[in-house]
């Protein structure tokens, strides 16, 4: 008789771990493979949407609506999410989305059930801690003793690691029919998401991890490349500041005049 798997289905199938990773960065893939069998937890690899091309000027996706035109990697990486976004609204359960440059925290899988039953009450769980301030409200709701969910109004933090509902996909899903941002902006500007913060973070990207030079090059950041970058051809455009004012008051109105905090 064969032995069986030491790999979970993640808490009978409650929820499904996605990683965007390309079938040819082998050395990643291997390295994630390995941190998630010691940690029993069953990792699904999704290839990410791949942009070959710059687009031009006047095509529908050019003018996305941030404060630049977006480089290939980046309007991939966002197009990647995307992706899960529909798969997790396909399957009607929460998923937890990373990106292929994450730590875990041995922890992890023993609040896996409880960020379930979370899940049913919330829109979106954001692991990671980022690299910028982010605005949180107080304590809301503790898991396993040990982690702290905090409200969550202004994230900046990335989007290597999060969990998001059916709920919070359709909603993200339908803001990105409108507006098609860099990958956390997209998550930090979509309306009407009830977001939250758990701390302390048991994610985080090898690029912001205290040792991060312990990790080889090809483990850390995109593989995406960075691509060429991109410009519009209207000078009016071009000035980044005056694309950055309705982001600027929106930042101001959640710094100001929201009940929250940043740490």
């Amino acid at each position: 008789m064969a032995n069986k798997s030491p790999i979970s289905e993640n808490h009978s199938g409650k929820i499904s771990i996605l990683m965007i990773n390309r079938e040819i960065d082998f050395r990643r893939r291997n390295y994630q493979k390995a941190q998630f069998s010691k940690l029993g937890l069953k990792v699904e690899f999704v290839e990410p949407v791949r942009i070959e091309t710059p687009p031009d000027e006047g095509e529908d996706w050019y003018d996305t609506g941030w404060v630049r035109p977006l480089r290939i990697a980046e309007y991939s990486l966002t197009l990647s999410h995307i992706h899960l976004w529909k798969i997790c609204i396909a399957r009607n359960s929460p998923v937890v989305v990373l990106e292929d440059d994450v730590i875990v925290d041995p922890r992890f899988p023993e609040i896996l059930d409880d960020i379930v039953a979370t899940m049913e009450h919330i829109d979106y769980l954001h692991l990671e801690p980022g690299g910028k301030k982010k605005l949180q409200g107080d304590f809301d709701f503790k898991l396993a003793d040990t982690f702290l969910g905090k409200q969550l109004y202004v994230s900046r933090g990335g989007s290597g690691a999060y969990v998001v509902s059916p709920k919070g996909a359709k909603a993200l899903l339908e803001f990105s029919k409108k507006h098609l941002l860099i990958s956390d902006s997209q998550i930090d500007n979509t309306p009407k998401i009830n977001r939250y913060q758990l701390m302390p973070a048991p994610i985080v990207q090898m690029v912001v991890h205290p040792s991060n030079s312990i990790f080889p090059n090809e483990l850390r950041g995109t593989t995406l490349g960075s691509g060429p970058k991109p410009r519009f051809r209207s000078i009016l455009k071009n000035i980044g500041l005056f694309r950055r004012i309705p982001y600027e008051i929106r930042m101001f109105r959640m710094r100001y005049l929201t009940p929250g905090k940043e740490v």
